[in-house]
């Protein structure tokens, strides 16, 4: 079996394309809240 070629290139924080055999897929970063703490 080939090896599978893997390639990136960000667009910026938040999006990245990312190449996985010949196919290209945009993936979409998000921030998550931070989780509540409560102080007695």
């Amino acid at each position: 079996m080939p090896l599978s070629r893997f390639y990136t290139t960000n667009i910026d924080n938040y999006h990245q394309y990312q190449n996985l055999n010949e196919i290209w897929y945009l993936i979409t970063f998000e921030d998550l809240p931070s989780p509540l703490i409560h102080y007695l």
